[in-house]
């Protein structure tokens, strides 16, 4: 081939390839349109998550209770300016460097602000806030709100985490993948406004009643409140409190706060007198049965001292109840035996764990062989509580139920139901045949004797401003000293009203003085609440 037919070849091959180049240009300027539509992405950025709602009885909700506000931010002149003009220096300056990054971010505040050019403002809910009710019930979740670490978010995780939902905003980018300014993003929010979840016994307005009183409270100790006639728990706190925004804190301090105190078991002390009156009323004995109480009592070799040094008299079933005289209760326990205490605690729920709902189960405690009770002094320390016997709250506030209701067993939950997506119950605990522990004569003899306690026995510093109640005081030894001194779990459960009981109340406080001293009057301060908020009746 001739040079010059060579140059002619390659001018036309340089002249064919520029013609190509011209045309894909004049294509994509004259469908500018198409191709942008063909190659521009989005970029999604999401705003909040939330998960199934845990409720009260009444559907208040228990978690999610408080807002704030979510901003969204496209990085430009107009938001950078916008944000400078209605932010605080510091809240400003937290998010200054974000906008160099040309990405579309987010920022939260307490404040609201207007929304503007390529700024949105979402109201979104806090899972956990200072102010989150029933913080051991409930448990909480990782940081992510993706799994239940403990309490009702971890038992029923697999409910709440399908009625998890998220709300999200795309926004569409240019071919560089920069945000496109001025348009409005696509908000994506499938499900978020579902109400599913599940629904507690617990009452909310019963639950601030029952944490404003535990201030009354020393650090470390519970308050548990139900209804008598159905077991349902209405009310529960254990102390101390933790922050489940910050749970590491808890963890470090190493205070056991994480503890659901309802759930654990602990010496109960004369709270036990409970069962072994209504074990000897139940054999036939009379409550005249009476005992001249010197002050202490000497049985099998060991001498059992009354908590009053000088004695009380003579004393018959009521007054010693009154008066949680030891010596007495050593003697009526004589009398009873050992077999039907162990069989009317058992009967009463001692010795066994109580399942409240799925996953959630309290401890079994320690009810006594009858083989572990191998001489008269082994039955002494039961008749008052003493000994290895050990219950929770829980199991206290059961037999309290059975003595305020007339005689019939409860069985102790915290679940109501599932709720649906559109905030309807649509499963419910079921209701189960009552049965009958002990007459209602026998229940009806000891509600006289707690009644008696709280006007005229230990037991007045729980006595209620309005329509009375019964109850009982309890001091248990632990065995254990701490800081040299003796270790005492202080009690004082009961009833309110007095007539046509409502409610069992059992406030546990752990080294309390006494039961009388430092659990009674959290007691009276409950049931005074109750009134004042028209809940007694």
């Amino acid at each position: 081939m001739s040079v010059k037919r060579t140059i002619v070849f390659y001018s036309f091959i340089i002249f064919s390839f520029a013609a190509l180049i011209f045309r894909m240009f004049y294509i994509i300027e004259a469908e500018s349109d198409i191709y942008a539509a063909q190659t521009t992405n989005s970029y999604k950025l999401l705003i909040d998550k939330k998960r199934g709602t845990i409720y009260d009885r009444n559907l208040v909700p228990l978690v999610s209770s408080e807002t704030k506000y979510k901003v969204a931010v496209l990085p430009s002149i107009q938001s950078k300016t916008y944000l400078h003009s209605v932010l605080s220096e510091a809240e400003f300056s937290a998010i200054s460097d974000k906008f160099s990054l040309g990405l579309p971010f987010t920022f939260e505040t307490d404040t609201f602000i207007e929304e503007s050019a390529d700024v949105e403002v979402y109201l979104i809910k806090e899972r956990y806030s200072q102010n989150t009710l029933a913080s051991h019930f409930i448990g909480y979740c990782d940081s992510g709100l993706t799994y239940g670490i403990s309490g009702i978010e971890k038992a029923y995780d697999e409910i709440l985490n399908n009625a998890s939902a998220t709300l999200s905003l795309s926004y569409p980018i240019d071919a560089m993948g920069r945000a496109l300014s001025g348009i409005k993003p696509t908000v994506s929010d499938a499900g978020y406004s579902s109400r599913a979840g599940v629904a507690l016994t617990l009452d909310a307005e019963i639950q601030k009643i029952a944490e404003a009183a535990s201030a009354l409270l020393s650090q470390k100790g519970s308050i548990l409140i139900t209804d008598v006639n159905s077991g349902e728990i209405l009310a529960g706190v254990s102390l101390p409190e933790y922050d489940r925004n910050n749970i590491s804190a808890s963890i470090e301090s190493n205070d056991s706060s994480l503890l659901n105190r309802n759930l654990c078991a602990y010496n109960i002390g004369s709270t036990y007198k409970i069962i072994v009156s209504a074990a000897a009323l139940s054999m036939g004995l009379s409550g005249s049965f009476s005992h001249n109480c010197a002050g202490s009592l000497e049985l099998g070799g060991t001498t059992f001292n009354c908590h009053k040094a000088e004695g009380h008299g003579y004393l018959n079933m009521k007054t010693a109840f009154a008066n949680s005289c030891n010596p007495y209760y050593i003697k009526l326990g004589q009398s009873v035996g050992t077999q039907r205490l162990l069989s009317l605690s058992s009967l009463m729920g001692l010795g066994s764990s109580i399942e409240l709902c799925d996953g959630i189960v309290t401890a079994a405690g320690n009810l006594p062989q009858a083989s572990e009770i191998q001489s008269t002094g082994d039955l002494a320390n039961l008749s008052f509580g003493q000994g290895s016997l050990m219950a929770t709250p829980v199991h206290i506030a059961k037999i309290i139920s059975i003595i305020a209701n007339g005689g019939y067993n409860v069985e102790p939950t915290l679940l109501l139901g599932d709720v649906d997506a559109e905030g309807k119950i649509t499963k419910t605990s079921e209701n189960k045949e009552k049965t009958r522990i002990i007459s209602a004569d026998v229940a009806d003899k000891i509600k006289e004797y707690m009644i008696y306690t709280v006007t005229n026995g230990t037991g007045r510093a729980a006595s209620p401003e309005a329509l009375g109640a019964g109850g009982k005081t309890a001091s248990a030894e632990t065995g254990w000293s701490v800081n040299g001194q003796p270790l005492v779990q202080a009690w004082f459960s009961g009833f309110f009203p007095a007539e046509k009981p409502k409610y069992a109340i059992v406030v546990l406080s752990e080294g309390g003085n006494s039961g009388a001293a430092t659990c009674a009057p959290v007691f009276k301060k409950i049931c005074d609440l109750l009134y004042q908020k028209g809940l007694a009746n």
